[in-house]
């Protein structure tokens, strides 16, 4: 029987500045865990070689591999806002030394939106990882919840970057 079925949206570094999304479905039981990608242009077989390279963490069970999955995907997010970050910076700092081209406004503008709809779609991260960090589910052992806790504290990180930019690009 299926207790808990978190949907977690993955987003990777696409063409140019855009940025791709997907999602992945956990289907997470007290002795199995079935996943569903689409759309996910990330790939997952450097994580499943590191997780079956060390046999005695995945017999903990299935919710460890499920935080690993968390993990990965909210891990997947840094490079984004890493990138993100430094195109904004080299745009800002090309617009001290003259005024910025149409085409370079018009960038920025592309960017903001780019950066909204970031924070807008893994907004929702943050309530999934919250809840399997502390909500007494069948499939997720009372002790495993910590590993929950440190994704959910990564994502409220990320929220906290993208509430920023959103506050600096309102106030320019």
């Amino acid at each position: 029987m299926v207790s808990s079925f978190p949907i977690a949206t993955t987003a990777a570094s696409g063409e140019g500045d855009k940025i791709e999304y997907g999602q992945t479905a956990l289907f997470l039981g007290a002795d199995f865990l079935i996943t569903v990608r689409n759309g996910s242009t990330r790939a997952h077989t450097a994580l499943r070689q590191r997780l079956e390279a060390q046999p005695e963490r995945l017999s903990e069970g299935p919710d460890y591999v499920a935080h690993a999955i968390l993990d990965f995907i909210v891990d997947g997010y840094q490079p984004i806002i890493d990138k993100l970050e430094d195109v904004v910076q080299a745009m800002e700092e090309g617009a001290i030394n003259s005024f910025p081209a149409s085409s370079t406004i018009r960038r920025i503008f592309r960017l903001r939106r780019q950066m909204r709809r970031f924070v807008r779609i893994i907004g929702p991260m943050e309530e999934v990882c919250e809840r399997l960090a502390t909500t007494d589910l069948p499939s997720i052992d009372p002790g495993a919840r910590i590993w929950f806790r440190d994704v959910h504290h990564v994502r409220r990180t990320m929220a906290r970057v993208g509430r920023s930019w959103r506050h600096a690009g309102q106030h320019r």
